[in-house]
């Protein structure tokens, strides 16, 4: 049996990340297979001139390490689901971590950003867009779609692979299922 999870930044973060570094990561469990549906991302950045962002979602064979993290809260999306597993990450970066073995890029979204006229010259420009790993729809005797994460060292990662903006702000949604 598969049970469906989520967890959110409650507000923006900063992010201060480089090109080709990370900010988010989901790893796998020890205990249960972790399958990565979608992850959800918004962003605002203050911009001065036309530009682009490109946030990447890459797959690992082995987890990140270090940084400056904050671990999102798990939540069941049923009551009676089980807990969660709490072994390996679902967190947030300011500062990016050590990247693991990179498996490959997955999904790249590219991001306008667009200088309005203001006092200023700056504006105050978001986007709002989704990773789905996976279809909604339900089959029959088949396995879930989306990006499967059988230990604690695979994981899926979202990060800049160009950055129009020096810091950014940024928030995540993610939701996976878990079972056996």
């Amino acid at each position: 049996m598969w049970y469906r999870y989520r967890a959110s930044t409650p507000t923006f973060f900063t992010v201060s990340a480089s090109v080709d570094e990370i900010f988010f990561v989901i790893s796998g469990s020890a205990t249960r297979t972790r399958i990565v549906r979608t992850i959800e991302v918004s962003t605002i950045q203050v911009v001065s001139a036309l530009g682009t962002t490109t946030v990447v979602a890459r797959k690992f064979s082995t987890a990140p390490t270090g940084g400056t993290a904050s671990d999102l809260t798990r939540t069941p999306l049923d009551s009676a689901y089980p807990a969660a597993a709490t072994d390996g990450l679902v967190r947030v970066y300011s500062a990016a971590p050590t990247e693991g073995t990179l498996v490959g890029t997955i999904m790249s979204r590219k991001l306008l950003f667009k200088n309005f006229t203001v006092a200023d010259g700056a504006h105050l420009s978001e986007a709002n867009f989704s990773f789905n790993f996976g279809s909604r729809r339900k089959r029959l005797n088949v396995a879930p779609p989306g990006i499967y994460l059988h230990d604690t060292a695979e994981a899926v990662g979202i990060g800049l692979g160009l950055q129009v903006a020096a810091s950014s702000r940024y928030t995540i949604s993610v939701e996976w299922l878990e079972g056996s």
